[in-house]
């Protein structure tokens, strides 16, 4: 006989009995355990994703959010030396933030495969500072066909309208919402265009390489030079020059979009710089002095402003400050500050209070442009002067809009154009600062910023 059947014969009855000693041991659970592999697992037995990949679990990426870390950027040099020939080197190396500046009049897409069957409703990104102003900025979503081609969905144009100059993470609703089913392939396309400023896209530098010609995306990154809203061919796609992949969201607005009341504060209390922070935009020169927000020190006649990055939810909402270590007297040259509610993305729409030491404490203003405003809409005395430490208070609920010092009312004012400055795209709140330089005399700034806080008032309008 064969010695090899032999052999094949012990290892079957050896492998018979380690599947009889894991049936005597399993029993009942080893039943059960094989019937629970063989359904589908729902949804709610799917492990979570991991943080790293996305700070949202309903929501699939082009890339992990973890991979936008500062990338070390190296500078190395040689210098020589005359006298003996030798030479030695010098190395810099220093950090720079994930952003990149894309061409404009260009489609750039990012690819994402959808983790399970979704309803995308919403779109993310993140933008980097760029000085107003700026391109119009378009999304563009598509499918991918099996053949490599892009089925377009939908574009959405204008996108400024929804963010500020600022740095920012963003989501943004969809238009429509896109069933998508698990596996299926989506790009993300952002367009800018027009004069002004691009844009800076967050995102992660690629090699480019050769795949099967049989595989479809050929990259997780391509360009197309098409213009928005038509279908792309896969012949109309650039994989091999993009060095550049930006980071992009599709996901379910469910842990999104938060449509309750939202509320933002910042104390300022942290160490003096030129900088607000991640969750301003500012606009002009302006500071953190001694934890209050002033116009930055002997910057010359003018004012600056800040502006939250994020918007608030409702039309009816209110904003605060308490009034900073400075705070002019009466006898100085009149500098306002402001508080602003109700303004568009450039600061150029909006309402605001002006406060300040004069003949009126308060004076209430539409902002017509940026540091423009109409002539008072309504003013109001008050005995007590502007003091640190003093709460200011600007509300709106419809057309009504009241100011308040420590709880005290001074200004209600009705505004007989209802529909100033309403809607989804004038819900940021922020505030002015300002400073003059008379001739011969010492640099004067407006009253500082000592605390600030805006707040949504209700989910009805």
């Amino acid at each position: 006989m064969d010695p090899r059947l032999l052999e094949g014969f012990g290892n079957f009855a050896q492998r018979q009995y380690v599947d009889d000693q894991l049936d005597s041991k399993l029993g009942k659970f080893g039943e059960t355990f094989t019937e629970d592999l063989a359904r589908k697992a729902d949804r709610s037995q799917i492990p979570a994703p991991p943080l790293w990949q996305s700070l949202v679990e309903s929501e699939d990426v082009s890339f992990p959010r973890l991979f936008l870390n500062r990338r070390v950027h190296s500078v190395a040099s040689s210098t020589g030396f005359t006298n003996s020939g030798s030479n030695h080197n010098h190395s810099i190396s220093s950090t720079q933030a994930p952003f990149y500046t894309p061409n404009i009049n260009e489609i750039h897409l990012a690819f994402i495969r959808a983790a399970h069957d979704r309803i995308y409703d919403t779109v993310g990104l993140m933008v980097g500072k760029a000085p107003l102003p700026v391109r119009n900025l378009t999304i563009s979503l598509y499918r991918m066909l099996p053949n490599g081609d892009l089925e377009h969905l939908f574009t959405q144009s204008n996108m400024n309208q929804w963010m500020t100059p600022g740095q920012a993470d963003l989501r943004l609703p969809l238009p429509v919402a896109l069933e998508a089913y698990r596996n299926e392939i989506f790009a993300v396309g952002i367009h800018q265009s027009g004069s002004g400023n691009t844009r800076p896209l967050a995102g992660i530098q690629m090699e480019s390489f050769e795949v099967s010609h049989t595989v479809y995306p050929r990259g997780h990154s391509a360009v197309a030079f098409v213009s928005p809203g038509q279908n792309i061919s896969r012949s109309q796609l650039g994989f091999h020059d993009v060095q550049w992949l930006p980071w992009c969201a599709l996901g379910e607005s469910g842990q999104i979009l938060d449509f309750s009341t939202q509320a933002y504060a910042d104390s300022f209390s942290r160490s003096n710089s030129k900088d607000l922070g991640i969750n301003w935009t500012t606009f002009g020169p302006i500071e953190i002095h001694n934890q209050n927000v002033r116009r930055e020190w002997e910057s010359g006649n003018g004012t600056s402003g800040a502006l939250w990055v994020q918007p608030l939810n409702y039309d009816d909402m209110e904003v605060e400050c308490t009034i900073g270590s400075w705070v002019q007297g009466d006898a100085l040259t009149q500098v306002p500050s402001w508080l602003v509610l109700r303004s568009n993305s450039e600061f150029t729409q909006g309402m605001a209070v002006q406060f300040v030491n004069a003949s009126f404490r308060f004076g209430l203003a539409r902002i017509t442009g940026f540091n423009t405003t109409s002539s008072a809409l309504a003013t109001a005395s008050s005995s007590t002067s502007l003091q640190t430490g003093q709460q200011i208070r600007f509300r709106v609920e419809g057309n009504r809009y009241r100011v308040y010092q420590n709880n005290v009312l001074r200004i209600d004012w009705t505004d007989p154009q209802p529909n100033f400055a309403r809607g989804p795209e004038n819900r940021f709140c922020g505030f002015y600062v300002s400073g003059v330089h008379p001739a011969f005399a010492n640099y004067v700034p407006s009253t500082h910023i000592g605390a600030w806080a805006a707040r949504d008032l209700a989910t009805t309008s």
